[in-house]
């Protein structure tokens, strides 16, 4: 888990230097060079340094000498702003998007889901400081970024998530995902058939609007269960891990308007073993082959990730800290800091259990511990030529 071995880890399956060489920035006859303003915020993401001010500091420790083997500082955050601020986007995208491609190779694979293997990934917007962007995640036993789409404020989420499915398809092909989780924003006649028809990837959307004309119908119908009880999947059973019973009414056929494909529609009904509380949702997809429970469990899963997988990348690169206003530099940073987490991810997921239980016994550690030890092992690192 020394630092060696991860920029080693870096180059072997990304080939970060020589891509990070090809970068450009807007400053006429720079002194410092954009592949060096690249590799400073990248570290910056790496050691969770979590501010260019904070990176600032780090490159004028020894460690930070150590690292980019420069008796000077690398650079200053001034010298990064202005540098970021005319960063070449049209390298930064391809570069982030190049990294995922590497890694799905490595750790992310597909799930299983009804008894078969399913590529699985998510689009959701969120606000990364100042900026607003739709995210493309791939979920498997890491949470990849695969691409990222600006947007200029908020209520301008789904033309942009519309923009970004077309954008993977172009970079990855048609179904390059076999099924995308979204939120309830999603049902919406051009981002469908811009999943289903052009890019041939179905969809799982987790929503609470009852007023859609697709749940209607569902809900029209399971209201009389016993009469059509053959059409309609029924399940009940206990989430020990959630914590909740459930019953779920699920039932194919449904459509919704302009959208050639049909849908399956789940009623899911879960109580809190502790609280008593109950919680009603709503499951479409297109891929009908999905039952009741696994249509109930990847809601789950899109919750999950959008709290657990996207907030866990935050906490190790530090994406939802303001480091800019101006929204060029800010969109530079956030796709250097994506690359970082996505690398650093891949490289503590290949780390065997075993060599983490010789090191550290039986306490696991998390990711930000093994964050710190790469930050620790740069003492090792021998002094720069003066």
């Amino acid at each position: 888990m020394d630092i060696q071995r991860f920029r080693q880890f870096g180059e072997r399956h990304f080939q970060l230097d020589a891509r990070s060489a090809q970068l450009r920035d807007a400053r006429p006859r720079p002194r410092i060079g954009a592949e060096s303003i690249f590799q400073a915020t990248y570290a910056m993401g790496v050691f969770g340094l979590g501010s260019l001010l904070g990176l600032d500091r780090f490159v004028r420790t020894r460690n930070g000498k150590k690292l980019f083997g420069a008796p000077k500082p690398l650079v200053s955050d001034t010298t990064l702003s202005r540098s970021l601020s005319g960063f070449g986007l049209d390298a930064l995208h391809p570069m982030l998007e190049a990294v995922y491609a590497a890694g799905r190779g490595l750790g992310v694979g597909r799930c299983e889901v009804s008894g078969g293997r399913l590529r699985i990934g998510m689009i959701d917007g969120s606000r990364f400081g100042q900026l607003w962007a739709s995210c493309f995640a791939h979920i498997g036993s890491v949470c990849l970024t695969g691409g990222i789409e600006p947007f200029p404020t908020f209520g301008k989420e789904l033309p942009a998530s519309e923009a970004l499915v077309r954008k993977l398809h172009d970079r990855f092909g048609p179904r390059f995902v076999d099924l995308l989780l979204l939120d309830g924003l999603y049902v919406a006649q051009g981002f469908l058939r811009a999943c289903l028809d052009e890019c041939q990837t179905d969809v799982l959307i987790k929503t609470q609007e009852e007023e859609l004309s697709i749940i209607r119908d569902a809900m029209g119908l399971f209201r009389h269960y016993e009469a059509y009880a053959e059409a309609i999947e029924h399940i009940r059973g206990t989430d020990p891990l959630r914590m909740r019973s459930y019953e779920v009414y699920a039932a194919t056929g449904f459509s919704i308007g302009g959208v050639d494909a049909p849908f399956k529609v789940a009623r899911v009904i879960e109580v809190n073993l502790r609280t008593g509380e109950c919680i009603e949702f709503w499951v479409l997809t297109s891929l009908e082959d999905l039952s009741a429970g696994d249509m109930r469990e990847l809601a789950h899963w899109r919750w999950d990730i959008e709290n657990n997988g996207f907030k866990s990348f935050n906490d190790l690169v530090h994406t939802k800290h303001l480091y800019a206003h101006d929204d060029h530099a800010a969109e530079a940073i956030l796709l250097i800091l994506l690359i970082a987490g996505n690398v650093l991810q891949l490289f503590l997921h290949r780390i065997s259990q075993e060599e983490i239980r010789q090191r550290f016994g039986k306490v696991e550690p998390t990711r930000r511990f093994l964050q710190g030890e790469l930050r620790d092992s740069l003492a090792e690192l021998p002094m720069p030529d003066t």
